[in-house]
């Protein structure tokens, strides 16, 4: 079977339902894996200072936060509209902990709106990550500009090979 079969037999008007069916699902399914163990559910250094008193002294994982500075041996990052600020472990900063590095941290807050940090991750290959899906996206759309044209008579997008 040739390439342009397969891609016919894929993308044809008979497997459309099927498509839309299936597109669907995976939409529904992402939405709820999101809605129970998205980011919405974590807790923030921004809930935390809202409410000290209620946070005082738990167990939290701050994921993916960015160093603003780094003021008396304590780690600032951005806390909503706010800064928080994190105690390092042993009052020493860990390795790479500069200005601009993406950390995540795991201790206990206390209402005086610092957290003692039991954990510091400092997230190295952050950056070429970011950089790796801008790839991943460029060639995404590189590739639907070789799949697809715009038919003015049809008024939107038509598969290239589509001569219909």
């Amino acid at each position: 079977m040739s390439t342009s079969a397969w891609i016919s037999a894929g993308f044809g008007d008979r497997n459309r339902a099927v498509r839309a069916a299936l597109a669907l699902v995976a939409l529904f399914g992402v939405m709820a894996w999101f809605a129970f163990s998205g980011p919405m559910h974590e807790i923030t250094f921004a809930t935390c200072l809202a409410d000290p008193a209620r946070w005082n002294g738990k167990e939290l994982r701050l994921s993916v936060q960015r160093v603003r500075a780094i003021e008396d041996g304590m780690i600032v990052v951005r806390a909503g509209r706010g800064l928080g600020r994190v105690r390092p472990p042993d009052g020493v900063l860990p390795a790479g902990v500069d200005r601009g590095v993406t950390i995540s941290v795991e201790g206990m807050f206390r209402s005086d709106g610092y957290l003692d940090a039991r954990r510091v991750y400092v997230h190295e290959a952050r950056p070429w990550k970011n950089r790796a899906s801008l790839v991943g996206m460029l060639g995404a759309l590189g590739a639907g500009l070789v799949v697809f044209r715009w038919d003015r008579e049809r008024g939107g997008l038509v598969e290239r090979w589509d001569d219909a």
